[in-house]
């Protein structure tokens, strides 16, 4: 019944984290590229830390996961999340795949899933933990395409540290959808085109080389309505029609009333692509589609993520 009235509205030792390699990342002075030994492999990331930052009080963490085929570079480049935790005041943590791709559990091929994914995000929690005064009630995650799907994994596994998410053109595994099971409720932030070609918004197989199924994205919302104790119909309203000629509206539903004081939104961009609204092309190609310029997906994911710590 929820997600009917949801598609009805809708449709109206760890102090290696500082070691002598560490290098500068040009035109970002408080970022830097590093590595670090967790589960038995090197690992790689890219760290921005606010020159403002004062360990005296305890900061936001928020990690950004690349797509497929991405890198945390190119990721800190088409989000522009540095800039905002410079303005905002979090850290910004942009890890590396191992063989450019998250593990979300998409397929089950043993080259794709024999990364434990999860436990590294948790040693990393740990790990900055140790170096920074993280605020635990405000660790986060965000993530584009495979990033997005593997920030739902997360929000499966690790309820109890995260206390949002925030996916960019990425639904919930097909493989999680009958398994999942978050210890905790969890806020989720989700922006999706409907023109997305890639990860689909009704769902389905992903091409590519790692393939696999995602589920449906109001299904995998209706989940969470659910797991979250959410009651109610969500509130809905259109963005402004800020850029005429970027061919897509926007249309914002929210669920509030929810256990732990977390809510539900849906950004559903009419005619968007596989983008990151307001910002660059995702991988320098048009092919792509339309990305949204009447919001920031980066500044919506942060308004949302600010106002929804742990209890």
């Amino acid at each position: 019944m929820k997600r009917a009235v949801f598609l009805h509205l809708l449709f109206i030792a760890l102090f290696l984290l500082l070691p002598a390699c560490t290098r500068r990342v040009q035109n970002a002075t408080s970022s830097v590229e590093n590595n670090i030994q967790i589960g038995g492999f090197e690992r790689t990331y890219l760290l921005h830390v606010p020159p403002t930052y004062d360990s005296s009080q305890p900061w936001p963490l928020v990690f950004v996961f690349h797509g497929g085929f991405g890198n945390a570079d190119k990721t800190d480049e088409l989000t522009g999340f540095s800039q905002l935790a410079d303005e905002a005041g979090f850290i910004g943590f942009y890890p590396n795949a191992r063989r450019d791709h998250w593990n979300d559990v998409r397929s089950t091929d043993p080259l794709y899933t024999d990364t434990d994914d999860v436990g590294f995000v948790s040693a990393l929690i740990d790990a900055l933990s140790e170096t920074y005064n993280i605020d635990s009630r405000r660790v986060y995650a965000a993530g584009v395409s495979n990033g997005g799907i593997f920030s739902y994994r997360l929000a499966c596994d690790l309820s109890d540290r995260l206390a949002a998410i925030g996916p960019v053109a990425g639904s919930l595994a097909e493989n999680l959808a009958s398994t999942c099971s978050p210890a905790q409720p969890i806020s989720i932030i989700h922006i999706h085109g409907l023109a997305d070609q890639l990860v689909r918004f009704e769902g389905g197989e992903v091409p590519g080389p790692y393939g696999g199924v995602v589920h449906p994205v109001l299904d995998t919302l209706a989940l969470w309505v659910d797991w979250n104790g959410c009651t109610g119909s969500p509130q809905t309203s259109n963005l402004p029609d800020a850029d005429p000629d970027d061919g897509t509206t926007v249309l914002v539903s929210t669920y509030t009333d929810c256990s732990d004081s977390t809510s539900i939104t849906l950004y559903l961009i009419e005619g968007g692509g596989h983008t990151w609204p307001g910002g660059s092309d995702y991988d320098g190609s048009s092919a792509n589609g339309n990305i949204s310029r009447d919001f920031s997906a980066t500044e919506a994911i942060w308004e949302f993520f600010k106002q929804h710590p742990k209890p």
